[in-house]
């Protein structure tokens, strides 16, 4: 929401709409950390749960130790 009195600035003063301006402001803010934290979980929930490494991020094979790509592409991603 964008105030038609203040379209360069969020006055502090009694204007309803930057008002509502103010309370967007702080409902995204909460919503977009909310978001990311969401995000950190599922990476850390994909990096736990892979088979190859089991969350060690590497994974060994017969021709020795290696980079576990595909959950860390995901956490990358």
């Amino acid at each position: 929401p964008q105030c038609p009195d203040h379209p360069n600035e969020n006055s502090e003063t009694a204007c309803r709409a930057c008002k509502l301006r103010r309370e967007w402001d702080q409902a995204n803010e909460q919503r977009a950390a909310a978001d990311e934290l969401d995000a950190k979980r599922r990476s850390k929930q994909v990096q736990a749960n892979c088979p190859r490494c089991q969350g060690t991020n590497t994974y060994e094979d017969d021709l020795g130790v290696h980079p576990c790509q595909p959950h860390l592409e995901a956490i990358n991603a």
